[in-house]
């Protein structure tokens, strides 16, 4: 299991039986298992060669291959293949190929570069904005790729994006943790996050999320800026009661909307009066 960085280095191990005292190069090449295709910087392929004399008919050799950056391939496994050649006494630069090892499903040849990435579904409106002062369910897909037959388990996290600290509802934080084994290299599957909105208009959250892998942290998610794992809690004013959200998320007395509510209200007392004066005045030109 391979965090995707800049700087990623594999070493292959190569177990070997052949004719001591001979003298072998061996050459591995990086192959991504899932386009079949050499794996390439600047345009050539990434490959290794190690040079030695068998000083027993079997021993072990290390390959350790140059520097990749690995982040624009998270998500696809990387093989390793080698070769071993024999080289002709006496004629240093010509090898002679004696066997090759290039079995893509081999799993003691394979490393898997962890992909991790979420992303929250959309509400009942086709938007990321849930409804205030409810309950509510809001549903983060999580997208993985790693090795399978592992077990891992993932944690997630409700986070304000104003504040940039974890979302607290009722004193309690809203987070979720999820273990499985994925049957497949890459998949996904659903977490749910339940809590109530009440004095929440107008949050700006996100969900972070981390994975790990026998209690130890694999890989974190904590991009306050992503906007695939971002949601919203609508900011508009409920039919009863006069407190809102202003666009930092505080509290606020809404005296706007109490003034226009009570403008409405006066409006037929008004047209009332105004019909009895007409009424009156009709009466004494009589």
């Amino acid at each position: 299991l391979i965090v995707p960085s800049e700087e990623t280095v594999i070493k292959d191990t190569v177990s070997y039986c052949a004719a001591a005292g001979q003298h072998y190069t061996i050459i591995g090449t990086l192959i991504d298992k899932i386009t079949q295709e050499p794996i390439l910087v600047n345009g050539e392929p990434v490959t290794k060669s190690a040079s030695f004399v068998a000083t027993q008919n079997c021993d072990v050799v290390d390959i350790t291959f140059p520097a990749i950056d690995t982040t624009t391939i998270a998500g696809h496994p990387i093989v390793v293949y080698e070769t071993l050649y024999k080289v002709i006494p006496g004629e240093p630069d010509t090898l002679e190929p004696v066997i090759s090892h290039e079995d893509p499903d081999d799993e003691d040849q394979t490393v898997y570069i962890i992909d991790l990435y979420t992303t929250v579904k959309p509400n009942e409106d086709g938007t990321k904005v849930f409804p205030r002062d409810t309950d509510i369910t809001v549903t983060d897909t999580v997208h993985y790729c790693l090795q399978p037959g592992l077990e891992y388990t993932v944690k997630g996290i409700v986070m304000d994006r104003d504040t940039g600290n974890g979302l607290l509802v009722n004193s309690n934080p809203v987070e979720q943790t999820a273990t499985f084994t994925p049957t497949e290299t890459c998949g996904n599957f659903d977490m749910a996050y339940s809590f109530n909105t009440t004095d929440l208009g107008g949050a700006r959250l996100i969900i972070f999320e981390s994975l790990y892998y026998n209690d130890e942290l694999l890989i974190e998610h904590k991009d306050i800026n992503n906007e695939l794992e971002a949601f919203e809690i609508d900011i508009n004013v409920p039919e009863t009661g006069f407190v809102t959200r202003n666009h930092n998320g505080d509290q606020a007395s809404s005296h706007q909307e109490f003034i226009i509510i009570a403008i409405i209200a006066t409006v037929p007392v008004i047209a009332y009066a105004f019909n009895r004066y007409r009424v009156r005045k009709s009466f004494l030109k009589r």
